[in-house]
């Protein structure tokens, strides 16, 4: 079956999500407007206790921050440069599950290696007004390459 659902975040922006499942893969993506950006993601079960899933962030139609000053306005007039707009960017992320048992309790390990690539993009800027990457300042960049590993018991 297809479905379609919509979530907004803490900023109001809208998202709009959708699963697409089959017996053995799991196919999701989410799209979010304004900044254009996207999401999808695929999982599969690869044996009985193993489940491995690769997911794609991808980010564009960025402008970094810019502020206003009393130099920008002239009685009758705003006189404003466009802010610059930031190269798109994106991201992988591998996660895998393990169920296994521990005595008689059952576990599953759980681990994330986000950003797979270690691709360094820009996740956020301000405009040091010309409106071009060269007056930006407090570029920030993704993160690199993270891990997490995490055990789940349950007794």
């Amino acid at each position: 079956s297809h479905l379609l659902f919509f979530v907004q975040n803490i900023l109001g922006l809208v998202m709009v999500c959708s699963p697409i499942v089959s017996s053995t893969l799991l196919f999701h993506y989410c799209c979010f407007p304004y900044t254009l950006a996207f999401f999808f993601g695929i999982s599969a079960k690869v044996t009985k206790d193993l489940r491995v899933g690769l997911d794609y962030t991808h980010f564009a139609n960025l402008y970094a921050d810019y502020q206003l000053s009393s130099s920008n306005i002239i009685p009758g007039e705003l006189n404003v440069v466009d802010p610059w707009k930031v190269p798109s960017g994106g991201q992988f992320d591998l996660n895998a599950s393990y169920k296994f048992n521990i005595g008689k309790c059952n576990a599953t390990l759980y681990g994330n290696v986000n950003n797979l690539l270690n691709y360094h993009y820009i996740v956020d800027a301000y405009d040091g007004g010309t409106g071009t990457w060269d007056s930006a300042y407090r570029v920030f960049y993704a993160f690199g390459r993270t891990y997490s590993l995490r055990l789940k018991i349950n007794f």
